[in-house]
């Protein structure tokens, strides 16, 4: 909640700076937040570790709960409104401008919630309330802790993890999300289908909820004591592109030398592989140049040698 150190620059505060600068009166100064949103990891399906995925999903937790432990609420959390720290393991939160209190009062809009992210509940009567953040950071902690499985990063919609018009209905989605955070404990399953299948924000579960199942877990990497293939989780190696025309073949394998892959063949031969096809043309042209030479040079000696012999046999016969 760094976000939250505002400064408000005035005349009164600030008068060197705005009589220097007039637009930057009344003008809001926060600290700068370095990492990308959420959103851009779901947008660019980057991939994250087990661990990484716990530390954010109890980061997010942490947070959370700590609003909501003192009468606090976001109102409006989204993928857009989160950002991960370059170190993958912390989040902030920003745009808290529809942050509930109960010591200010309600403001003229009220949130309804993001798409992907929209209790049915909010739509009707908006989440400006302490229980705001219930549905919406349940949808978010189980998006991050389900995030390291390959087929949730598979299946993900865009901008979220659901699309907006299957929230809080079954679907393929939901039942992959809810088995890969089975994987860490069964009581993630349980408080997830809670919050999707409640009725109110109020009937969700609260956001400590999550938080304890997560302080819970073991300290020691994931790998090392949850129910998880190892192969599903291992480093995804980049695609290889492949010549037209190439044999098909198992990642790790030497290309195979065929006439529709030329730089491989200039490779095999000690060529430069990103101009030997054309040194190996220029060599071959040259030797065809040289043979022909050869020939030429033969021939003209060969005819030059007969004209001779004709020559002095006409001599001869005149005589």
């Amino acid at each position: 909640m760094r976000v939250c150190r505002q400064i408000v620059l005035t005349r009164e505060t600030h008068s060197d700076l705005v009589a220097h600068y007039e637009d930057l009166d009344y003008a809001m100064m926060m600290p700068w937040i370095d990492g990308l949103t959420w959103f851009d990891v779901l947008q660019q399906r980057d991939r994250v570790t087990l661990d990484q995925s716990r530390a954010l999903a109890e980061s997010m937790a942490w947070v959370l709960y700590g609003l909501e432990y003192n009468h606090l609420a976001h109102c409006d959390l989204s993928s857009g409104n989160v950002i991960v720290a370059p170190d993958m393991v912390q989040i902030n939160l920003i745009d808290v401008e529809d942050l509930y209190t109960p010591w200010l009062e309600p403001p003229p809009y009220v949130s309804t919630g993001s798409m992907g992210y929209q209790h049915g509940e909010s739509m009707r009567s908006g989440q400006w309330s302490p229980t705001g953040d219930r549905f919406a950071g349940a949808v978010l902690v189980a998006e991050m802790l389900g995030w390291a499985h390959p087929e949730v990063r598979k299946r993900a919609w865009g901008e979220s993890y659901f699309a907006p018009d299957e929230l809080q209905k079954d679907s393929d989605r939901y039942t992959v999300l809810v088995e890969a955070i089975r994987l860490y404990d069964p009581g993630f399953a349980e408080a997830f289908e809670q919050a999707w299948r409640s009725r109110s924000l109020e009937s969700c579960p609260p956001l400590k909820t999550w938080y304890d199942l997560l302080d819970q877990l073991p300290r020691d990497p994931v790998a090392s004591w949850a129910p998880i293939d190892p192969a599903l989780f291992a480093p995804e190696r980049p695609e290889h592109k492949r010549f037209p025309g190439a044999a098909r073949r198992d990642r790790g394998d030497t290309p195979p030398l065929t006439a529709t892959n030329p730089n491989t063949m200039a490779a095999s031969a000690g060529a430069n592989p990103r101009t030997g096809a054309l040194q190996r043309n220029t060599r071959g042209c040259r030797r065809l140049a040289v043979i022909s030479g050869l020939i030429f040079t033969i021939a003209c000696c060969f005819l030059s040698i007969l004209a001779v012999q004709v020559a002095v046999i006409n001599t001869l016969s005149a005589r």
